[in-house]
């Protein structure tokens, strides 16, 4: 039979093993994340690029000509 204290340091030392191992595993969790919202992001960036583009240049034509373009938008309907 093993002592008490055997059985301290060994169920210390699992738990010691435990929280090392989960430590890795979220690391490797959160290096896939970082990989995915990379890749997200070089896809979303060229969008993004596009419409602020648009934007800018509706703005510049807004601004000379002194005339607001019509927006997209559904009128709200009031109540």
């Amino acid at each position: 039979m093993s002592c008490p204290c055997h059985k301290a340091k060994w169920r210390q030392l699992k738990t010691i093993g435990a929280i090392f191992l989960l430590d890795i595993i979220a690391d490797g969790l959160q290096l896939k994340i970082d990989l995915f919202l990379t890749k997200i992001k070089h896809k979303i960036a060229p969008i993004a690029a596009e419409i602020l583009l648009r934007r800018g240049s509706a703005q510049k034509i807004e601004a000379h000509s002194g005339k607001k373009l019509p927006k997209k938008n559904k009128p709200k309907k009031q109540t």
